[in-house]
C-alpha cells in the first residue's frame, strides 16, 4: 500500500511522493541492494503537486508495467516514486543491476516518445528509501490528516468553517506534560484533560482549538503541535472533530 505526501524542497519547488510505507518492515532488504530509478519527463504540468489529470491514465499504466515486469522477473520491488519540476521518478531495490536497463527499455518502448534516464547505485542499506522517500513525522501527520479531511469531504461538510478540534500529545515524564499544558494555554487552547497510558509515553494530554479544518490550516496547526511535542521529548498522535453541522451555533450568530 502506497502513501502519497507533498513538499516544497530547497530550490521551492512543490515535490509530490508516493512511499510503500509497509516496506520498512520488509526482509531481506539485503537480498535487493541495487537502487534503480527511471526519470520520465512527462508532457503535462502537475497540479498542486499530482500528477495532471490529463497524464494520470497513462503514468498509472506505466508504473504497474514497471511493476509487473521488476516482479515476473524476480528482479526488484517497488517502492515509490517522486514528482518534481515535470519528472516523475520512478524506484526499485533490485537483486542486482544486470539487464535491468535492457528491460526498462522493453517497457517504455509501448508509451510512444517518452523522454527517460536510468541509473542505478549500490544502496545495501536503503537509506535513499529510509532518508528520501519515507515520510518523516510532519509528512506522515499529513497523510493522517488527509484522510481525515477526505472522509469530512465525502460528508459533504463545509471544510472552512470553524469547529472544535481535540488534539491528542503524549509524554515520558509528568514535568513535560505539565509544561506543554502551561505553553498551549497560553496558547489559546483548552487543556480538556490527561490521559494515562502504558508504554515508554505514559503521560498523555488532550487539548482543543477553534479552527478550520481545510488542508492548509491542519498541516500548519499540526506542525506547530509537533515541533513543541518533540521539546518535550513526546509524541503527537494527531487529532478529531465534528461535521461543521453537529458544531453548536453561538447564540450572538442565530
Amino acid at each position: 500500500m502506497t502513501n502519497y505526501y507533498k513538499f516544497i524542497d530547497e530550490d521551492k519547488n512543490l515535490v509530490g511522493v508516493e512511499c510503500d510505507m509497509t516496506l520498512s518492515d520488509f526482509e531481506p532488504k539485503n537480498e535487493y541492494p541495487w537502487l534503480f530509478w527511471v526519470y520520465v519527463q512527462l508532457r503535462h504540468e502537475s497540479v498542486d503537486g499530482a500528477i495532471n489529470p490529463e497524464e494520470i491514465a497513462i503514468v498509472e499504466e506505466l508504473q504497474e508495467q514497471f511493476s509487473i515486469e521488476m516482479k515476473l522477473s524476480d528482479l526488484g520491488v517497488y517502492v515509490g516514486s517522486r514528482l518534481s519540476d515535470g519528472w516523475l521518478e520512478i524506484y526499485f531495490y533490485n537483486r542486482h543491476n544486470k539487464g535491468v536497463e535492457k528491460k526498462c527499455a522493453q517497457v517504455m518502448k509501448a508509451f510512444g516518445d517518452y523522454a527517460y534516464e536510468t541509473a542505478s547505485k549500490r544502496d545495501k542499506d536503503w537509506a535513499f528509501y529510509t532518508k528520501t522517500l519515507y515520510p518523516n513525522i510532519y509528512m506522515q501527520q499529513q497523510i493522517q490528516s488527509r484522510d481525515i479531511i477526505e472522509a469530512l469531504i465525502d460528508e459533504e461538510d463545509d471544510l472552512s468553517v470553524v469547529r472544535k478540534v481535540e488534539h491528542y500529545t503524549f509524554f515520558q515524564t509528568l514535568a513535560s506534560r505539565e509544561r506543554f499544558a502551561t505553553l498551549f494555554e497560553k496558547e489559546g487552547y483548552e487543556i480538556l484533560g490527561d490521559v494515562e497510558d502504558e508504554g515508554d509515553y505514559m503521560y498523555g494530554l488532550v487539548v482543543s482549538k477553534e479552527h478550520a479544518v481545510d488542508a492548509q490550516t491542519v498541516e500548519t496547526t499540526c506542525a506547530f503541535l509537533i515541533e513543541n511535542t518533540l521539546l518535550e521529548h513526546g509524541i503527537y498522535e494527531g487529532w478529531s472533530t465534528t461535521l461543521a453541522e453537529d458544531t453548536p451555533v453561538d447564540n450572538e450568530d442565530s
